[in-house]
């Protein structure tokens, strides 16, 4: 399939996957206020490793004939979802795997026990990634959509506003932790097992990925970004890594070094002073930490 052909598919797929949201949020919301909490609330069914409750089930009954109506006419599809015999299903029924243009996985409803009991939102998630067979992994989507199921006493987020006209990068802020938890594996890994200074530039070179990653969330500022840039500029034998750091959205980077670089920070710093008109701090060294001061527990009574 050629890259003009996947993109043609794709939007051709888009217009039904919102429709199906769309329908799910609003058949999940009105039994929500129809029933009771108690109702909803019900479990359905006992699965392996898996509670699926009355509001689960009503979203999931409305897949399979929406999929089987609306999508699979357009191209053979492999279905992933909780409910499915086997967590998944091909459709057209007489299709075969091996003919499947697409899979796509749907969570009808992510967080369901905060929906069923009306204390947060819930979200409907649907990841659709070419078929790939067994090996196709969520870093293969290429079309993702996330829908909010609200509470029925409304908006529960008075702070955080959606506007319409704006692209939020989805597929980015849901791969993101994925990759960042086995960023992290493996950066504890080689921290526990140091094997000299060449590790040294592949650890930083995860704090480049980690960077990366996160500005592409649409979180970070353009301020560390350049930061992280000019490190990246000048890494060599000195500089390793660097990434944004601290509570998120700006303000500070950490960047790996050797003993002895200050001279090159210092002349990064001056680069930045030089671009923004912006003076950066320069806080260095590294203590043992808790291992050495020990640390404090708060428990409650």
């Amino acid at each position: 399939m050629s890259t003009s052909s996947t993109t043609f598919a794709l939007q051709s797929l888009l217009a039904p996957l919102r429709r199906l949201h769309e329908t799910i949020r609003q058949t999940v919301t009105e039994a929500c206020e129809r029933s009771s909490i108690e109702t909803v609330a019900e479990v359905a069914r006992e699965e392996e490793g898996d509670t699926i409750y009355v509001v689960d089930y009503i979203s999931e009954q409305l897949l399979i004939d929406f999929f089987q109506s609306e999508i699979a006419p357009l191209a053979p599809i492999v279905l992933i979802a909780e409910g499915l015999p086997n967590g998944k299903l091909v459709l057209p029924l007489q299709a075969s795997e091996e003919d499947a243009a697409w899979r796509i996985i749907v969570d009808p409803i992510d967080g369901t026990r905060g929906l069923m009991y009306q204390k947060r939102s819930g979200w409907i998630l649907t990841g659709v990634a070419p078929n790939g067979g067994p090996d196709t992994n969520l870093s293969d989507i290429e079309l993702a959509i996330q829908t909010e199921i609200p509470v029925v006493k409304g908006i529960t987020d008075i702070v955080t506003s959606v506007d319409p006209a704006t692209n939020y990068p989805v597929k980015q802020a849901t791969l993101h932790p994925i990759y960042e938890h086995a960023r992290v594996k493996s950066y504890t890994s080689m921290l526990r097992n140091w094997d000299g200074l060449e590790q040294a530039r592949a650890v930083g070179e995860l704090m480049f990925e980690s960077h990366e990653s996160y500005s592409a969330c649409g979180l970070g500022s353009h301020g560390t970004d350049e930061l992280v840039r000019l490190v990246k500029q000048a890494s060599g034998d000195a500089l390793y890594g660097a990434r944004i750091t601290g509570g998120g959205s700006g303000g500070a980077v950490a960047i790996l070094v050797r003993r002895g670089t200050l001279e090159a920070i210092q002349e990064i710093a001056k680069q930045y002073h030089k671009q923004t008109g912006i003076r950066p701090a320069i806080v260095s060294g590294s203590s043992p930490g808790a291992s050495a001061f020990g640390d404090l527990r708060l428990t409650r009574n």
